[in-house]
Order: C-alpha cells, then sequence, then structure tokens
C-alpha cells in the first residue's frame, strides 16, 4: 500500500534519513498532522521524539509511530499513553520494517520492540519468581520465531507444520508461561532465559 500520508518530525540527522527513506518506499510527507496521517517522531530516546510532538498532535485521535535509537520503560510507557501503537529503532530496522510500522501505527496495531517490553515487564510487584517447566523443541523455536518478528503463517512455514499447529502451540505456551499475548510470553521467555 503505497501513497500512505506521513508527517515527520525528527531531532537530529536522523531526520533527512527518516524522511528520505519512507519517500523512497512510497510514501507521501505532509506538512502538517490530520486525519489519516501518521505522525512520525524520531529523536535519540523516545523522550527526546515525544519532545519534538508538533502542537497540532491530538492524543488519541491521530496516529503516532515513534522512531528512537534507545528505549527506557518510562519513555515508552509515555509514548503508549500519549496513543503511539509502534515503537521502533530507526538505524537497526530496514525500509521494510519502517513502512510496516507506519502501516501498524495507521491501523492501531501494537508494535514495541521485545527488549523494551522486557524491561518494561521485568518490573513486577512482588518480585516473585514463578518455576516454569521446560519447553518443548517446537515451543522453543516458536518463541524464538516469535521474537524475530514473525508472524504465524511465517513461523508455519518456517517449521514446515501448519499455520493451526503454530496457533496451538502460542495457546500453550501462553497457558504454561501464564501470559496474556505473544509479546508478553516472548518478554517472558527472554526474562527467563529460556530463549
Amino acid at each position: 500500500m503505497s501513497g500512505v500520508r506521513v508527517y515527520v518530525t525528527a531531532v537530529g540527522p536522523v531526520a533527512r534519513d527518516v524522511a528520505e527513506r519512507l519517500r523512497g518506499a512510497g510514501m507521501v510527507l505532509v506538512d502538517e498532522p490530520g486525519p489519516d496521517v501518521v505522525v512520525v517522531l524520531a529523536a535519540k530516546t523516545v523522550d527526546e521524539a515525544l519532545d519534538a510532538c508538533p502542537a497540532a498532535f491530538r492524543p488519541g485521535h491521530d496516529r503516532l509511530l515513534v522512531l528512537a535509537d534507545s528505549f527506557d520503560p518510562a519513555g515508552v510507557l509515555r509514548a503508549v499513553r500519549m496513543g503511539a501503537s509502534a515503537v521502533l529503532c530507526p538505524v537497526a530496522s530496514p525500509v521494510s520494517r519502517l513502512v510496516a510500522g507506519v502501516h501498524s501505527a495507521l491501523h492501531g496495531d501494537g508494535v514495541v520492540p521485545y527488549q523494551a517490553l522486557v524491561r518494561l515487564l521485568g518490573r513486577s510487584g512482588d518480585g516473585t519468581v514463578v518455576e516454569v517447566e521446560a519447553l518443548t523443541a517446537k515451543q522453543t523455536a516458536v518463541l524464538q520465531l516469535m521474537a524475530d518478528g514473525l508472524g504465524n503463517s511465517a513461523i508455519a512455514r518456517a517449521l514446515a507444520c501448519s499455520e493451526h499447529t503454530v496457533k496451538n502451540v502460542i495457546y500453550d505456551l501462553t497457558a504454561r508461561l501464564r501470559v496474556r499475548n505473544r509479546a508478553h510470553a516472548v518478554a517472558h521467555a527472554v526474562r527467563l532465559g529460556l530463549i
């Protein structure tokens, strides 16, 4: 899907690079935020990106993608509270990943790097450690592929099994790890050293 309209505001040298990469991918750069425009904020840290947010931005109404080289839990939480549905690292992301981030923000799909999720979810309230049964080889493989950002169909192709099998493995994983969703499963598995 080309022709998606984006408003880019960035701090530092990342500005020109992000704008050129998005323009090269067929995105239309506009001069101000508005309906059906993805606001892209880019800077070295999440907080710096959010501080560069335009005055015309309406939290909760406008679509927001935050690009930052480093993530801290407080900054990511602030971004999510401002309405960011996607947070990515522009330097480590190929153009296809940036485009996917724009589309995720446009459609309201959540994308947060699992390293940031691990740090956010790593703040347990009571500090208790829950023991987990050893994972099967297939569960470990699915978790690793989820951590690499693959969807169910791509995981099925990589493991030469059906998408239904992948869904069943993920369902079993969420129950075994006592987590709510895929991102939480990956974060929990990383924190426990399972992957």
